[in-house]
């Protein structure tokens, strides 16, 4: 089932990746972001489009942030931010030009979108973190292992 699962996500994230590059051309200030198999925290701000899934963790995002399959769910006190636990997360962000922020715990971290804002990284202390990409190269780094941040288009951090 997991194969299954995994060759659907690869295709998911080749057809989405060829629209990438025109969708770059008609919204200046925007970076494309790949997010793979990562491990420890993640935080994606600000506008663009942006989608993935935690295969186990916690999303924390603002209310405009679709949350799917969360086994716990409730609002962070006066943040306006949601909160949501469980295995198979799903999250979509609005598209642009809402404003959005959504941060990503735990593991199985598979996420893509063109997004201008702000990138943060922070991979888990041993093991594999995971791979990350920032534009249309596919050059696929490793996940740092202390707090990393990183422009994205004509964002800001």
């Amino acid at each position: 089932m997991r194969l299954v699962i995994s060759a659907f996500a690869i295709a998911l994230a080749a057809a989405v990746a060829a629209p990438a590059g025109a969708t770059l051309d008609r919204t200046p200030g925007t970076d494309a972001v790949q997010l793979v198999s990562g491990r420890g925290r993640a935080l994606v701000r600000s506008q663009g489009f942006f989608f993935g899934k935690v295969r186990r963790g916690r999303v924390v995002a603002t209310q405009n942030v679709r949350l799917r399959n969360c086994k716990q769910r409730h609002k962070v006190a006066d943040s306006g931010l949601v909160s949501c636990r469980g295995r198979g997360l799903r999250f979509v962000s609005p598209a642009y030009p809402a404003r959005w922020r959504i941060a990503l715990r735990g593991r199985g971290i598979n996420a893509s979108g063109i997004v201008r804002g702000c990138l943060v990284l922070n991979g888990a202390d041993s093991g594999e973190t995971g791979k990350y990409s920032i534009g249309t190269d596919d050059d696929f780094e490793s996940w740092p292992r202390t707090r990393w941040s990183h422009r994205l288009g004509d964002g800001k951090c």
